[in-house]
């Protein structure tokens, strides 16, 4: 069986890139802030949808960056 992937740097870049802290990703997420910092730290990983969400929020930052 396969184990899931670790997405921790994969939020942690997202996080970076937006220039958001855990409790603005969480809001924009609609998650707790808990959650975010156990993906941080490898102790649990965002499901598919939220994932999704994430790239939505860079596409989202890459287009506005782009528009200036």
């Amino acid at each position: 069986m396969q184990s899931e992937p670790d997405h921790s740097q994969d939020i942690k870049t997202a996080m970076e890139t937006l220039g958001m802290n855990q409790p603005r990703l969480a809001e924009e997420l609609g998650v707790d802030q808990g959650t975010v910092s156990k993906w941080i730290n490898g102790k649990a990983n965002p499901s598919g949808p939220v994932l999704k969400l994430v790239g939505r929020l860079l596409a989202d930052h890459a287009a506005s960056e782009a528009a200036q």
